[in-house]
């Protein structure tokens, strides 16, 4: 799924398509664009910026409609259809003679979900999604105190499958306060590193983005005078 608009979600789509072109799997993409009425007026793009309460309004409802199912039905779908593949990889966590690392490279996973927002795409993403990343790092945290503590003094603890929301959740110039990102940094701090997981959820800001450095902070502290 991808939740960019215009140039940015093609040049994703084709960046993917590259990438998937140089492995074995040679696996097929495919792009879902998710579109809402982001602009409110036909002002100039900066002026158009200041409006921004309006638009988040928007943008928070959209995240609490439909998104949210049809985030939750790409998920079940990529679930079922890569339910062999799980198979195999909880074999491979209960037999020490096979290797988890060859088990989870094979190309039985059949469909790989990535998840990604742009500006007010991002605040959607990230609300739609927060408390479910939220509770899959609490789920994880659990489980390793539960692994560690029962685990036999001369074996070491087997680690616990992290749950995701697809394979990974990108979001890019998010219109989100720090605030918002703050329980989810929190629950990942406070996760113990017993492996490695592949990143769950990345957010990237562009230090020269005019509408999150300027824009978006002009607006807040307008709309909160008001």
């Amino acid at each position: 799924l991808e939740a960019l608009g215009g140039a940015g979600g093609v040049t994703l789509l084709s960046q993917l398509a590259v990438v998937e072109r140089e492995t074995s799997c040679k696996r097929n993409v495919v792009g879902l664009y998710v579109g809402w009425r982001g602009a409110g007026t036909r002002l100039p793009d900066m002026l158009e910026n200041l409006t921004f309460w309006n638009r988040k309004d928007a943008a928070l409802n959209v995240s609490h409609g439909s998104i949210r199912e049809v985030l939750s039905s790409l998920r079940a779908m990529a679930d079922l259809r890569n339910k062999h593949w799980h198979e195999l990889v909880e074999r491979a966590r209960n037999d020490p003679d096979i290797d988890p690392m060859e088990a989870m490279n094979t190309c039985e996973k059949r469909v790989r979900l990535t998840i990604v927002g742009h500006s007010f795409g991002g605040l959607i993403v990230h609300s739609a999604l927060s408390q479910s990343l939220i509770r899959d790092m609490a789920e994880l945290r659990e489980a390793i105190t539960v692994s560690t503590r029962n685990a036999a003094a001369s074996k070491p603890p087997k680690d616990p499958v992290l749950r995701r929301e697809g394979d990974l959740v990108v979001v890019i110039n998010p219109a989100v306060e720090a605030a918002r990102f703050d329980p989810l940094f929190r629950v990942a701090a406070n996760t113990p590193n017993t492996s490695y997981h592949a990143p769950l959820f990345v957010a990237i800001t562009s230090a020269d983005d005019s509408a999150t450095k300027y824009a978006f902070p002009l607006g807040r502290w307008l709309s909160h005078g008001l």
